[in-house]
């Protein structure tokens, strides 16, 4: 496999970064860090289509994984993703595609694509009035978590349990042009679930406790490993399948009366949590998993 190219894009400071780079070093596969922000395209009046970062013709590339596509302006991240829709269309290997990084960075449309799927989501309102969203606050049981449309790690939640205090953030939130994403609190005594898929395989769960209803490793919660039962690891199986992913972390809640209910499909994922809970290597199985459908004939 010496002469396969690799590339991961985003910071050569990341954890992830660096992981997957000494595991695909190790295997002898040439290994790069891109940052998405470097990326110059050029279409056929320029010459042959290409697409580059840093000088690098990442057209060249056998594969490509995704572990960072940062914000910016809508252009901005519009035009990261196609660029990796592009790279998919030259016949690079992009792990997770493009249509995956779409289908998990909105919450709104995961949580619309589990739904559809028929499996059990929490109650969820979106709106962009005011006035709805107050409406939303009372349906929802005057106990809701107001979230950002876009974000990971838990950062920039609320819950919101008082009338007032639903109409000051709400307000704050008009006046910034923010989409109002509201979302019925599921008591679940500071308990979740994390289940890893790999290759349409559960390789790996942990339960993350928190401090408090925050249960995000980067919020400080502690991990320990579990066995995921049939239910949830079904569950989680099905939730990949969904929205056709190679790799995927599921964040799974089960409430104090013992319904449960997916809460969000992480699309670029962190393991290092897993890691630490159960040892298994989240990175290793993803190469593995691609590594082995190219030494097996599939395509890259």
């Amino acid at each position: 496999m010496g002469d396969l190219r690799a590339a991961v894009l985003g910071r050569s400071d990341g954890w992830h970064v660096n992981s997957l780079r000494v595991s695909l070093t190790r295997r002898g596969i040439d290994a790069v860090c891109l940052p998405a922000t470097r990326l110059v395209s050029r279409c056929a009046a320029a010459g042959r289509p290409s697409l580059e970062s840093l000088e690098n013709d990442m057209g060249s590339l056998d594969m490509l994984f995704v572990r960072s596509v940062p914000g910016g302006s809508l252009e901005q991240v519009i035009y990261r993703i196609d660029a990796l829709h592009r790279l998919q269309a030259m016949g690079v290997r992009v792990v997770n595609s493009a249509s995956v990084i779409e289908r998990t960075v909105d919450k709104l449309f995961t949580l619309c694509l589990l739904e559809n799927a028929g499996l059990p989501v929490p109650a969820t309102v979106a709106c962009e009035r005011f006035d709805k969203a107050m409406e939303a606050f009372e349906e929802l049981g005057k106990d809701v978590l107001v979230k950002p449309l876009f974000g990971s790690e838990g950062r920039g939640i609320l819950r919101v349990t008082d009338i007032d205090l639903a109409y000051r953030v709400f307000s704050a939130l008009e006046q910034s042009g923010y989409v109002f994403y509201v979302q019925e609190f599921l008591p679940h005594a500071n308990v979740d679930y994390r289940v890893f898929v790999v290759g349409g395989k559960a390789i790996g769960a942990m339960k993350r406790t928190g401090r408090s209803w925050r249960t995000n490793v980067a919020q400080g919660a502690s991990v320990m490993p579990v066995e995921a039962d049939g239910a949830m690891e079904a569950m989680a199986l099905e939730a990949a399948k969904v929205v056709n992913a190679e790799y995927l972390g599921i964040d799974i809640l089960r409430t104090v009366d013992g319904r449960t209910f997916l809460l969000e499909l992480n699309g670029i994922p962190g393991w290092k949590g897993l890691l630490k809970a159960t040892g298994v290597d989240a990175g290793e199985a993803l190469l593995d998993h691609v590594l082995g459908e190219c030494s097996g004939g599939g395509s890259i």
